[in-house]
C-alpha cells in the first residue's frame, strides 16, 4: 500500500492530525508533505491537482506542511521542459503559498552527456525560482543507486561521470561566492554574495585576525566583528 492509498483511504482530516502532531512532538523541525511526478516525466497534471486538493483540505484544517517536497525522478526519455517545470512551481506555490523542495533528483538516461546537460538545466530553473529552497539527489554511486551506474553520477568503479561535473560546476564555482572586500574609512565593507553558509575572514594591520561562521538568508545579513590589537612580543 503507498502513502497515497492510505491518504485516500483515511482521509485528510487524518493526515491533517498527523502534521499537527508532528509539529507538537519537533515544533522546531519543518515538515514536508512529498508527491511524485509533479515535475518529473513531463509532471502529471492529475497527481499535481490531486496534491492541490489535500493540501487545500488539509490547510482547512490547520494541519498544513510548511514545504511541498516534489519527487524529481526521470525515467528514459520522458524529461520535463525546465520551462514546464517553472510553470508548475508557480502554480503549486499561487495555490498553497508554500515553497518546494526538489527531494529525490536522478535521471536513468542512457546518453550520458544529455543527461549532463539536463541535469545543468533542471538545476538552473530550479535554482533560479523564488519559491524553491532545497534539492537532494536520490543517490550518486552506480554500485548502489536503483538505476545502476545509468541514474548516477559516478560509474561502480567511483569514475566521475559527466553530469557529476555538470553538477560541481554549478554548486561549487558558479553558484559559489568567493569574494574580497576591503572597508571604507569607518570600517564598513558589503559583499553581494548567494545565500547559505559562509566563513567570513577579517583581517586589518596590527590587529588579531577573526574568522566567523554564518548563514545568508534572503532578508540580508549584517555582522559586527571588533578585532583586538595584536599584543607585541
Amino acid at each position: 500500500m503507498s502513502h497515497r492509498d492510505i491518504i485516500e483511504l483515511l482521509g485528510p482530516d487524518a493526515v491533517a492530525e498527523w502534521f499537527k502532531a508532528a509539529r507538537a512532538a519537533v515544533p522546531e523541525s519543518r515538515l514536508v508533505l512529498n508527491e511524485f511526478d509533479i515535475v518529473g516525466n513531463g509532471g502529471s497534471d492529475k497527481r499535481r491537482a490531486d496534491l492541490l486538493a489535500l493540501v487545500k483540505q488539509i490547510q482547512d484544517r490547520q494541519g498544513s506542511p510548511d514545504l511541498l517536497g516534489f519527487q524529481s525522478h526521470f525515467w528514459s526519455e520522458r524529461l520535463t521542459p525546465p520551462e514546464r517545470i517553472w510553470k508548475i512551481i508557480d502554480e503549486v506555490h499561487a495555490a498553497t503559498g508554500l515553497p518546494v523542495m526538489a527531494s529525490e533528483f536522478d535521471m536513468n538516461f542512457p546518453n550520458e552527456q544529455v543527461q549532463a546537460e539536463y541535469t545543468r538545466d533542471f538545476l538552473t530553473a530550479w535554482f533560479a525560482h523564488p519559491a524553491t529552497e532545497a534539492f537532494i539527489m536520490w543517490g550518486f554511486w552506480g554500485g548502489s543507486h536503483w538505476f545502476g551506474e545509468s541514474g548516477a553520477m559516478f560509474r561502480k568503479d567511483w569514475s566521475p561521470k559527466p553530469n557529476l561535473e555538470a553538477y560541481t560546476n554549478l554548486v561549487f564555482r558558479d553558484w559559489w561566492t568567493k569574494a574580497d572586500a576591503k572597508s571604507d574609512p569607518d570600517g564598513s565593507a558589503t559583499v553581494r554574495a548567494f545565500l547559505g553558509d559562509h566563513r567570513v575572514e577579517i583581517t586589518a594591520p596590527g590587529h588579531v585576525p577573526a574568522t566567523r561562521d554564518l548563514r545568508l538568508g534572503k532578508g540580508g545579513l549584517e555582522i559586527t566583528v571588533v578585532l583586538p590589537t595584536a599584543t607585541k612580543e
